[in-house]
Parts: structure tokens; sequence; C-alpha cells
């Protein structure tokens, strides 16, 4: 029993050594706290099991230690299949409060604009880039109208984003809403995509190339919440 205690305490000292939190740390970095918290458990779990079968075979518990990082490999690799198949923080903050952020204010803690307010903002300098471009470059009539015809679903998005997700909220349909609100946001960056083209072909718009680039990187981040709506359940703390 003495013995049996022992044997314990030395597997509790390990589970607890500076290398394995060190490593846990960065394998779930960025990732959501429920996420970070379950596979945290899970990673002692497995370095649990793998001493006791060490230990087992006579391997003493530094060796048997040593043996358990090896095996885990790096942990900046080992970071990459939990990000595709859980939320991150960052993800979690963009597509959880979604519903909740459809209004113009100022949000709590660390004060940001609510996503509809760049969402307007988007289109709003979109508009105005058009405009002077229609202004001094003298658009046919065709060219015109795809144009203005490329603009309607970030129109149509800006009408939807305050109203329909809330109110999908309020039927318990979640997964809906923040679905709804990312297609909305994703409609209202892709309007920005003429703008773009409009600043990268005229003339002495090089400045103004990297300011319209930083509306369209939001894109990547919304494509890949889009994505794993598809796979990846929210969290259980989201879903009450």
């Amino acid at each position: 029993m003495v013995e049996y205690t022992h044997t314990m305490d030395t597997q509790a000292s390990c589970l607890g050594n500076h290398e394995f939190e060190k490593w846990i740390e960065t394998a779930t970095r960025g990732l959501c706290d429920e996420a970070r918290e379950r596979i945290a458990a899970e990673i002692r779990t497995h370095v649990e099991e793998t001493m006791q079968g060490l230990q087992a075979e006579g391997i003493t518990v530094d060796n048997a230690a040593a043996e358990v990082l090896r095996q885990l490999g790096s942990p900046k690799a080992a970071c990459r299949a939990p990000r595709r198949a859980n939320w991150t923080a960052r993800e979690c903050a963009y597509l959880l409060d979604l519903p909740e952020q459809c209004l113009y204010r100022i949000q709590g803690i660390e004060p940001r604009f609510s996503l509809l307010f760049w969402s307007v903002a988007k289109v709003i300098c979109t508009v105005a880039i058009m405009l002077l471009h229609s202004v001094f470059n003298q658009l046919s009539a065709v060219q015109s109208v795809l144009l203005w015809a490329w603009l309607s679903p970030g129109f149509a998005a800006l009408g939807l984003l305050p109203v329909l997700p809330r109110a999908l909220v309020r039927r318990g349909l979640v997964r809906c809403a923040v679905a709804v609100a990312a297609v909305c946001r994703m409609a209202c960056s892709l309007c920005f995509l003429p703008a773009l083209f409009l600043l990268v072909f005229a003339p002495h718009a090089s400045m103004a190339f990297g300011y319209a680039l930083c509306f369209l990187l939001p894109l990547l981040e919304h494509w890949r919440v889009w994505r794993k709506l598809g796979y990846v359940k929210l969290p259980a703390s989201r879903m009450n």
C-alpha cells in the first residue's frame, strides 16, 4: 500500500512537471476555454497512462518522462489538428457573440465598435470609392449597372444583420443565427471587392491598396468559421 501510494505521488509529480505543463500550454494555445480544458485533460490522461505503462516495464521515472515527451513530439505541430476540429478563442469572439453584437453600441470590457458598425463602414467606403471613380473615370452604363448590382447583397445584408440573427436566437435557433450573421458579414465584405479592383487599377492608388486590403482579410476568417459550422459543435455554454 505504501509502495502504491509512493508510485501515485511520483506520477502526480510528473504530471505537474513544468515541461509537461509547458507542452500542454503550447499545444492548446489559442483555443477557446472549453476546448483548451478538455484537450488538456485528455493529454494529462494520456501522459498518466503512458507513464504507468513505462514504469511497469521497469523504466525509471525520469526516463519515462523523457520518453513521453519524445512521443508527444512538437507542441506547435500538435496544436494544428485541435485548431481544425475545435473553436479557437478568436473564432468564438467573432462567431458566438454575433447575435448579441448587432446593434450600434460599443462593447464592454474591451471597447470595440459593433459588427454592424464595421459592416456599414465597409459598404459606405465602397459606395464612396465607386462614386468617385465613376465621376473621374466616366464608367459606361453597363459597367455602372454591374458594379451597383454587386453592391445589392451588401445592402440586403445590412437590413438583415440587426434583425434576423436576434430573432433566431430568441427562438432558440443559435446555429441558424450565427450562420445567417456570418453570411451577412461575408456579403458586406464581398461588396468591397469592386472598390478594391478600382483602387488597384486607378492611377496613383498604391497607398490606397493597402488600406483596401485590410477590408478583405476578414474574408478568410469568415470562410473558416462558415466551414466549421458544418462539423464543429458550438460550446455547450452557448447552446443553453
